[in-house]
């Protein structure tokens, strides 16, 4: 019996379950691969031509450096950079690293630490995607978010675990922080990264 389809023509169907229906395709793992220096962008070029899921968190910080002549400073160039928040690292999501197909030039294998394969959690990877977006977040928007007088801890630095209240945020996205030492409130100046609302 020779039968002739037509291209369109219905010729049967699959019956869904609601079990099936229900299936997430949303990682619950996200491994860690480690990349050669500065070939991160390489890398990610050549996943994207490959359709291959990953994540590589960047930061966006602006760089001022002068032009000099003649030993005198005749101007001043700002331009954004981007840079990795972890250099040397991408994350795969689960299924991909199932898959398979993520050993391309650049990569040099994942991450292992004696017998295990570190990965992140949702939790954790949904933390890395709330970092990358305050640190690129503009500058003016960074201001509403931390009040004057706003109670901080440190959590980073010299000064880590101290504890100390936010005074303003100047044009290059640097903190000026007062910080409680020896009982007398100082003026330091931090990153965003190092603190942490108390």
């Amino acid at each position: 019996m020779n039968m002739q389809y037509v291209k369109g023509q219905f010729v049967g169907y699959v019956p869904i379950d609601a079990e099936q229906a229900a299936v997430s395709i949303e990682p619950q793992r996200w491994y860690v691969l480690k990349i050669f220096p500065n070939k991160e962008s390489k890398v990610m070029r050549t996943f994207h031509q490959r359709g291959i899921s990953a994540y590589f968190p960047t930061a966006q910080s602006t760089v001022v450096s002068e032009v000099k002549r003649f030993g005198h400073v005749v101007g001043r160039i700002k331009r954004t950079v981007v840079a990795p928040m972890f250099a040397g690292i991408i994350f795969i999501p689960d299924f991909q690293a199932r898959i398979g197909g993520v050993m391309v030039d650049g990569v040099d294998g994942y991450l292992k630490m004696d017998q295990c394969y570190p990965y992140l959690t949702p939790q954790l990877y949904a933390q890395v995607r709330e970092i990358e977006r305050y640190r690129n977040m503009p500058v003016a928007r960074k201001r509403r978010l931390l009040q004057q007088g706003q109670a901080i801890w440190v959590t980073d630095g010299p000064f880590a675990s101290f504890r100390g209240q936010f005074d303003r945020l100047d044009s290059e996205g640097r903190l000026k922080v007062l910080i409680d030492l020896f009982g007398r409130m100082t003026p330091v100046t931090l990153d965003e990264g190092q603190i942490e609302p108390a």
